[in-house]
């Protein structure tokens, strides 16, 4: 990705940095390991890019 590219997309991310595998990682064992009871719902990992 062009550094200008990504510049202009840090920008809009309200906590300044791309996320990281791990976060991503992180939702997805809490769903697999506590989840039993959520349905039909959007989890959304995205730094606030789009709240």
């Amino acid at each position: 990705m062009p550094d200008e590219v990504r510049a202009r997309i840090l920008e809009k991310i309200p906590m300044g940095r791309f996320g990281r595998p791990e976060e991503i990682a992180q939702a997805v064992a809490f769903l697999i390991s506590n989840g039993d009871y959520i349905t039909g719902q959007v989890i959304t990992i995205d730094g606030g890019m789009y709240t």
